[in-house]
């Protein structure tokens, strides 16, 4: 219900007709809610199964409680239900099922492993900061997080949906690390400061799908403007965006009138030394993973770019509908780190970005080799000893993190004019360096990779050997087809390249080749160019995103114009790497004409094949009850890989083997249960003895001259039933359908109930 719609603790049964049409109106208005909504039913004497039947779309949805004594059941009700049990003559009294929890709070062991609640951060002496979470939205109705519009404020991108209303709980988790608020209930946030402010930018939309990088230098303008001071970015992607990472440096930078901000973002979960943006900007905190023991995980990608290390294993925090879960990742360990520099930032006020940002890595905790490592950086962040350290020496006072020790120089050899490098390969992370000592007159320098299996990287650079965040070329396409080029290099000089194994690769040629005064002199004719397109895919189902890739285009004085042609979208020019997303089937054709400094041009051509998205096979689920109803078993066929899960009443019961059964030894009485794959769900199958259609039957006979009565009974469910006496419990007894009440009080009425309720009351005779 809307906030300006008040919802009536009750009603009774004299104005339940009456306002009829006042709720429906009311749920009519409640275009935002839930489709259903949890009701306590109270019946009259005898119709329990009238009322069942009233709500048999319910049954189906929810969970049923039923108090026989009481006359009392409660269920979620669709809106249609609500209005014609209403209306019907077996009503005594609704009331709206209010939620309770658990006053008990606990704190996650992440906060107490970084130090963010020691007792000599006393947050009444600090100046609240503002954090902005770009993500996957926010759920302002969980009890556990703020929700004031004073505090809380966000927008959403184009196509995301509103950012207070997310379809997955990424962005809710990340939230709940850095502010879940200390209210007796759920968990506590690393940052407790009453005052601490957030701001929202989703954009991922409810089915978690990928962003742009045009989409997060926007969302990045939204959080600068809205007065961010730390940004938490619980995402990433591979290669790199230079409009990307110009923003983030000039959000670092700050301006006159509005200091810089301090951005951090996980480092990846590909378990390897792959970069990851905007992670690996310089100007951009990145964060790895480790578990409650210190150690690593073992996801948690690892480069030069990892800064900090904070709790990214199996971290307790804030999900959808008002729940908890624990969540695995670089994505948890990153709001642990924003949570403690906005704690920290608002003890100590004066500090800029880069002071906060220093005193980390000066009192991390080394966990890795000797100084800045690539699995952990500077260690594990401790938010009480970086407040020392500032306390003690003044935010003017925090120098710059030591550099990590040079690495020995590897041997790098020396490649000559027309020299190659053949069936070169490398493990993920691993890099191999060559010199190119350049004679006077040298030109028109080409260093090209090609062949093999896996993806190389190649970089080339003058004077030095490069680095993955120096060089002045670098060639990093999907795959091994690379090319480096300087028209003039300024000879006489050395240049170095480095071949980098983004991912493990093998069966790669390196090939250097230039022109010199030597091969003869003087200005060769002109030759015109080769036109050449390597592409990320040559074809696969919708939506297929593929890199076209020209710069394997050769020219013996240099190529100065591209343009690239779409039989379905305007050309592009000046660009020799571009990327097209084909989102229907079909055959496209896509052209690259290259034109050299003296006009003269040559075109090339690829086909690319767009598919029909694959649609996956339906899992057959099958429900058969065992041991009179006390247990359920589950088959199952059409599933894939090696394990499946189980859901039961929507919620993750158990992953098991993927051998086409499984047998539930506590099923609810009405159960609801699903078999899912790492690709598609069966349907949801209620068990199959859930609405029990036969009602239990009982009958009264008289025994020994009316000294006692004998109940017989049918159509009861389980081993055992209830035998109840003036609605109290009388007796628990087999399921033989007969017992005898040896002393029965006069008038007494009966009932037998299972599991799933009681026959009608029957009155001695």
């Amino acid at each position: 219900m809307p906030d300006q719609i008040s919802r009536p603790r009750s009603y009774s049964a004299a104005v339940l007709l009456a306002l009829t049409l006042v709720v429906s109106m009311c749920l009519a208005a409640a275009a935002h809610a839930q489709a259903t909504d949890r009701y306590i039913i109270q019946y009259k004497a005898g119709k329990s199964a009238a009322v069942a039947s009233k709500m048999a779309v319910g049954k189906r949805t929810a969970r049923f409680r039923h108090v026989a004594r009481t006359r009392l059941m409660a269920a979620n009700l669709t809106r249609s239900e609500v209005i014609d049990l209403i209306a019907s003559p077996y009503l005594e009294r609704l009331q709206f099922d209010q939620r309770r929890y658990s006053l008990a709070e606990s704190t996650p062991y992440g906060i107490d492993l970084i130090q963010a609640h020691a007792a000599q951060l006393d947050v009444s002496t600090s100046v609240p900061r503002k954090v902005c979470i770009i993500d996957s939205g926010y759920d302002k109705s969980h009890p556990d997080l703020p929700s004031s519009a004073a505090v809380v404020t966000g927008e959403a991108q184009p196509s995301t949906g509103a950012w207070d209303a997310p379809g997955d709980s990424h962005g809710t988790h990340v939230a709940g690390t850095i502010a879940a608020v200390s209210n007796d209930i759920g968990v506590v946030g690393v940052d407790r400061n009453p005052g601490l402010s957030i701001h929202v930018v989703k954009v991922f939309d409810d089915d978690g799908q990928w962003t742009w990088s045009s989409d997060l230098i926007a969302a990045l303008d939204s959080c600068v403007n809205a007065g961010s001071n730390v940004i938490n970015m619980s995402l990433g992607g591979g290669y790199a965006s230079p409009f990307e990472e110009q923003a983030f440096a000039a959000a670092a930078a700050g301006t006159s009138s509005r200091p810089g901000v301090l951005s951090i973002a996980a480092a990846g979960n590909s378990g390897d030394s792959s970069l990851s943006y905007p992670a690996s900007y310089a100007s951009v905190v990145s964060v790895a993973a480790v578990d409650s023991q210190k150690e690593l995980a073992g996801f948690s990608t690892r480069n030069e770019f990892v800064e900090l290390a904070a709790p990214g294993v199996a971290v307790l925090s804030t999900v959808l509908n008002g729940d908890y879960a624990y969540y695995s990742g670089t994505s948890m360990a990153t709001p642990h780190v924003v949570g403690a520099a906005s704690l920290l930032w608002g003890l100590h006020p004066d500090c800029t970005a880069v002071q906060i940002r220093n005193a980390f890595a000066l009192s991390a905790e080394d966990l890795g080799s000797s100084g800045r490592d690539s699995n952990f950086g500077h260690g594990l962040i401790r938010t009480a000893e970086a407040d020392d350290l500032l306390r003690s020496q003044g935010c003017d006072g925090i120098g710059e993190p030591p550099e990590p020790e040079p690495e020995p120089e590897p041997d790098v050899p020396d490649l000559g004019n027309g020299d190659t490098v053949s069936a070169m390969a490398q493990a993920a992370g691993e890099a191999s360096y060559f010199r190119i000592p350049l004679t006077e007159g040298a030109r028109e320098l080409s260093v090209t990779l090609s062949g093999g299996s896996g993806d190389a990287d190649l970089y080339l650079m003058r004077g030095a050997r490069p680095t993955t965040g120096s060089y002045d070329c670098r060639s990093w396409i999907v795959g091994n087809e690379e090319f480096c080029g300087e028209p003039d290099p300024g000879a006489p000089v050395d240049y170095f390249v480095m071949i980098h194994a983004y991912a493990a690769f093998e069966g790669a040629n390196l090939s250097v080749s230039y022109l010199s005064d030597d091969d003869g002199g003087g200005t060769p004719p002109n030759e015109a160019p080769v036109a050449s397109i390597v592409t990320s895919a040559s074809g696969g189902p919708a939506p297929l995103v593929v890199v076209f890739d020209g710069t394997s285009s050769t020219d013996d004085q240099g190529i100065v114009a591209w343009e690239w042609q779409f039989q379905d979208a305007p050309p592009l020019f000046d660009e020799p790497v571009v990327e097209r997303t084909f989102t229907e089937p079909g055959d496209y054709m896509v052209g690259l004409v290259v034109t050299d400094a003296q006009g003269e041009s040559s075109t090339a051509s690829v086909i690319i094949t767009v598919e029909a998205p694959p649609e996956a096979e339906p899992i057959s689920l099958e429900l058969k009850p065992r041991r009179h109803n006390q247990r359920m078993r589950l088959t199952w066929s059409g599933a894939n890989g090696r394990r499946v899960e189980v859901f039961r009443d929507g919620e993750f019961l158990r992953r098991t083997r993927n051998d086409g059964r499984w047998v539930d030894r506590s099923p609810t009485p009405t159960a609801e249960y699903q078999i899912c794959d790492e690709v598609t769900c069966s349907e949801v199958i209620q068990r199959p003895d859930a609405d029990n259609p036969q009602p239990i039957t009982l009958a009264l006979v008289s025994r020994r001259n009316n000294q006692r009565v004998r109940l017989e009974w049918g159509n009861a469910s389980g081993r055992r039933v209830e035998v109840r006496r003036d609605g109290e419990l009388l007796r628990r007894t087999r399921n033989d359908g007969r017992w005898v009440d040896r002393r029965p009080t006069e008038g007494a009425t009966y009932q037998i109930c299972d599991a799933f309720g009681c026959s009608e009351e029957v009155q001695r005779p």
